[in-house]
């Protein structure tokens, strides 16, 4: 058997999701639209960008964030690092406050992302996360892409998630 590795790196991340991104655009109907902050400009991570259907250039990384979470249909939280975590959290907190009503998908490859598991389900177990907290978003491993792109197209069925406590959790 072919063993995969897990992307090291910040170049490595930035690939790793464009790719990602592409294979949810061809079999998701989807398009690709890059929203990056002007510092950014000119630097190597610019050219990473491509094959986007849209490049949106923000004027800092907050404004990024707002572009995002008003852009997207939904989210792919693919293997990154603080600002991954940062966005993630973000979009989680916003769909618990009923904010937001659009799907969270982790893309967990080659395990990058049990950490975090484990970190919210501790948060349960210690009483400061409600269970229900686990219902805004969802998990999906490397072979689980078809599965992943159909949660992403149904945003819907996420509208029926069973609340007490705060509006989600």
């Amino acid at each position: 058997t072919r063993q995969t590795k897990r992307p090291k790196g910040s170049r490595s991340v930035h690939y790793f999701s464009r790719a990602v991104a592409k294979v949810m655009a061809k079999q998701g109907g989807g398009k690709i639209i890059s929203i990056v902050p002007e510092m950014f400009k000119g630097d190597s991570v610019e050219t990473l960008f491509k094959e986007s259907d849209e490049v949106i250039y923000t004027k800092d990384m907050a404004a990024r964030q707002a572009k995002m979470i008003e852009r997207s249909d939904g989210f792919v939280i693919t293997p990154g690092g603080i600002g991954t975590y940062e966005e993630f959290f973000v979009v989680l907190d916003l769909k618990q406050l009923e904010v937001i009503r659009k799907p969270i998908a982790i893309f967990n490859s080659h395990g990058y992302f049990h950490a975090l598991e484990a970190m919210m389900h501790m948060g349960f177990e210690e009483k400061f996360m409600r269970e229900n907290c686990y219902k805004l978003y969802k998990t999906f491993q490397s072979h689980e892409i078809k599965a992943m792109i159909k949660y992403l197209g149904t945003p819907e069925e996420d509208d029926n998630i069973p609340v007490s406590g705060y509006k989600y959790g």
